[in-house]
């Protein structure tokens, strides 16, 4: 295509140094980005109410535990299996940034509410 041809033409008297320098500015820029990007998702957790933050694929609203159950890899370490208790409150799970081996925090929303129970996981 055309494209390659143009790029050559208009990168041509860039060396390998200013192209190394360029890739790391890149990888830089991309780094910062995911910081922010971290950090604002960090900063929602304790300021949106859960219902907001699933709208946005972040939080499990409304669940409820349905088992409890030892590991069996760990004497100190249990698993516990949730439910959600109405599915017409959200999207479906599997619209969630939430895969396996990411930490999750527990929270109680009901009566008597606590932020971070607990926190472990996810399997």
């Amino acid at each position: 295509s055309g494209i390659d041809e143009r790029f050559v033409e208009l990168t041509r008297h860039v060396d390998e140094l200013e192209l190394s320098y360029y890739k790391r500015w890149c990888l830089l820029i991309e780094m910062e980005a995911n910081a922010c990007s971290s950090k604002a998702k960090k900063d929602k957790l304790w300021t949106q109410p859960p219902v907001i933050r699933e709208s946005t694929g972040t939080c499990f609203a409304d669940m409820k535990v349905v088992d409890v159950s030892s590991s069996s890899q760990d004497v100190d370490t249990f698993i516990h299996e949730f439910e959600k208790r109405n599915f017409a409150t959200g999207a479906s799970l599997q619209d969630k940034e939430v895969t396996r081996g990411d930490h999750v925090i527990v929270s109680r929303q009901e009566e008597n509410p606590r932020l971070g129970v607990t926190s472990g996981r996810s399997e």
